[in-house]
């Protein structure tokens, strides 16, 4: 006689949660045709099941609702649970022990379906749940790969003697996917640094999302382990407490948060593919939960404080400072700044050259940056560096030193060095001024004069001043000075032309202007604008609003711009760029039209960063994302 003892109604998978899914039945649980039924537990993979690690979450929206939950449990219902010829018993598959029936012994069918190992998996899976439980599972490399642990669902990494690396073995997966899992920070004295990799290929290239005590970070970690930064945003955890991070990849864009945040969001076309894996860095860290969703929809951080990491010091000493950009002829941005140990780097018997001059460039519109190379080292503390391109290619980077003058301990001298070749070579820098400094790029006057803002500092006060040359910057005329009119002015003059003609210099830290009619030979007496800052840069930006960018002290030292409608006539109340008080801020226009604001990130570490941004007619501010 047929017994066909378990019927699909009796089961009544509709009325489970979709945490059914993810739990192995016990067929140990149901003894006979009338016992309980069954109930999802927490039980081993039945013997002779091959599970790995990963269990199956879902597979199809049967439904159509655009996820999948109990109602697509119809797949399972339908599929398993119904005989071959139309009815609602078993089909003859499903009687996997032989013994002529259907029972518990055969619960296994549903076990190896649903809990099957990632390159088993349906080719309409959506999601999935990895499930640590054996190291083996797992491709391990790093200082001691002992210290990687995989049980019970807890991937772990002792990281106190070096960073870890536990890369998922199952799958490779298309361009988009998104792996979240549950992160516990669990030493307090060894600092947090891990996080989660996608794109993994074999060559070692991926893309990490590190979440580190005050900071997210998204890298591109190249072939032979270098990482460079993508993009950070401030970040505040804590030890002992458990985040949900995640990372995904979709249609090119990178992005990372925790729980329903985005907290980074930016394009990289550099990888497509790859596996999943995991990283610590320092400290004891466990991931749980680890869940994997394909093809997951786009995302996108909130504006506000996001910026794009141009460059944290590579190619210097560790800090990185005073950066100017501007838009080459070819398309490509430019960037110049300032490579030390600090923010005064004299040469010493560690660094015997001192601080230096690199660039970097962009060829997306600022979303990333090329490796930094040198630009000037002359054995001297080479800073604050401005560019221009002329009209006939070359490049000029004026910059100023200090150099030893036996009584003080330093002077200053502008120089100036020049490349040919779109920045592939510079000439030897040439000293143009004595005893004054340079903070702001050359400006290309309307009658085909370069104008030098300058400034210096003398006798206990200090004042601006303008250098002109007139055969495109093969010689320079002395300084102009423009008259201080009893204000001390630090002054890092910039310089701007208005429409009507006239220019427009602006000098720190009264924030005191002055104006000339007659292309920089003479100057007003300064006057105050009205509030207080320091390191002023001025831009005309397309649509005819002029932004300064500045470094101010609101409630904080904060980088700041004002704009004006009124060619500089009057200033709009301060927006804030970002909480950090590096400034010594420079813009670039987009191809799209919005505008490009480098500044940098004073302190130990510090770094270059840049933001995007939009101002209308009626001086209104948008931030954009890169």
């Amino acid at each position: 006689m047929k017994q066909t003892p378990w019927k699909k109604r009796k089961l009544r998978f509709e009325a489970l949660e979709e945490r059914t899914l993810l739990a192995v039945w016990s067929g140990a649980a149901i003894a006979a045709a009338g016992a309980a039924e069954p109930m999802p537990t927490a039980a081993p993979v039945p013997a002779g099941q091959k599970a790995g690690d990963v269990y199956v979450k879902s597979t199809y929206d049967i439904d159509g609702d655009g996820f999948i939950g109990p109602g697509d449990n119809a797949l399972l219902s339908g599929s398993w649970f119904a005989s071959a010829d139309g009815g609602e018993g078993w089909t003859p598959a499903c009687d996997l022990d032989g013994d002529g029936f259907v029972g518990p012994g055969d619960y296994a069918l549903v076990s190896a379906y649903w809990f099957r190992g990632c390159d088993e998996l349906p080719d309409g899976t959506k999601s999935y749940e990895i499930y640590p439980d054996d190291p083996s599972n797992w491709t391990l490399s790093g200082s001691d790969t002992s210290n990687i642990g995989a049980a019970d669902g807890v991937l772990t990494f002792d990281a106190r003697k070096g960073s870890l690396e536990a890369v998922c073995a199952y799958e490779e997966f298309g361009g988009s996917i998104r792996v979240s899992a549950d992160f516990t920070p669990t030493r307090r004295n060894a600092g947090i640094s891990a996080g989660i990799e996608l794109a993994v290929q074999d060559s070692g290239e991926c893309y990490y999302a590190a979440f580190q005590s005050s900071r997210a970070v998204l890298y591109y970690v190249g072939s032979g382990g270098q990482m460079t930064e993508l993009a950070s945003d401030a970040v505040s955890l804590e030890y002992l407490k458990t985040y949900g991070i995640w990372a995904q990849t979709a249609d090119g864009q990178i992005a990372c948060g925790i729980g329903e945040n985005t907290l980074i969001s930016v394009y990289d076309a550099r990888l497509s593919g790859g596996k999943l894996g995991f990283r610590a860095v320092s400290g004891v860290e466990t991931f749980t939960n680890i869940q994997v969703e394909r093809d997951p929809e786009p995302t996108e951080a909130t504006p506000a404080h996001r910026y794009v990491t141009v460059t944290r010091g590579q190619g210097s000493f560790g800090y990185a400072a005073f950066p100017d950009v501007c838009r080459l002829n070819d398309g490509r941005l430019m960037a110049v700044f300032y490579a030390g140990y600090g923010h005064v780097s004299h040469p010493s018997a560690d660094y015997p050259k001192g601080g230096r001059i690199c660039a970097v460039y962009s060829y997306d519109d600022g979303r990333s940056w090329t490796v930094p190379q040198i630009v000037a080292d002359t054995g001297y503390d080479d800073r604050d560096p401005s560019v221009v391109q002329l009209e006939d290619g070359r490049i000029l980077c004026n910059f100023f030193a200090l150099t030893p003058d036996g009584v003080s301990g330093e002077r200053l001298v502008t120089k100036l060095t020049e490349s040919a070749d779109g920045g592939l070579t510079w000439s030897d820098p040439v000293t143009v001024y004595e005893g004054y400094a340079v903070s702001s790029p050359i400006r290309v006057l309307s009658n085909g004069t370069l104008l030098m803002p300058l400034y210096r500092q003398a006798n206990n006060t200090a004042w601006g001043a303008a250098g002109l040359s007139y055969d495109q910057g093969v010689t320079w005329e002395k300084p102009v000075t423009i008259p201080r009119n009893g204000f001390r002015l630090d002054a890092e003059t910039d310089i701007i032309q208005r429409n009507d003609g006239t220019l427009y210099a602006v000098q720190r830290y009264e924030m005191a202007y002055s104006v000339s009619a007659d292309y920089g030979k003479t100057w007003s007496p300064s006057r105050s604008i009205g509030f207080h800052g320091q390191c002023p840069y001025l831009y005309r930006a397309p649509n005819g609003v002029v932004v300064m960018a500045l470094r101010e002290e609101l409630s904080a030292t904060q980088t700041t711009i004002r704009v004006s409608l009124d060619d500089c006539k009057t200033w709009s109340k301060p927006v804030v760029v970002d909480d950090v008080p590096g400034a010594y801020a420079s813009i670039a226009g987009r191809r799209d039209g919005s505008l490009l604001i480098l500044y940098y990130e004073e302190g130990s570490g510090s770094n270059i960063r840049a933001r995007c941004f939009t101002v209308d007619d009626s001086g209104n501010v948008e931030w954009k994302l890169l």
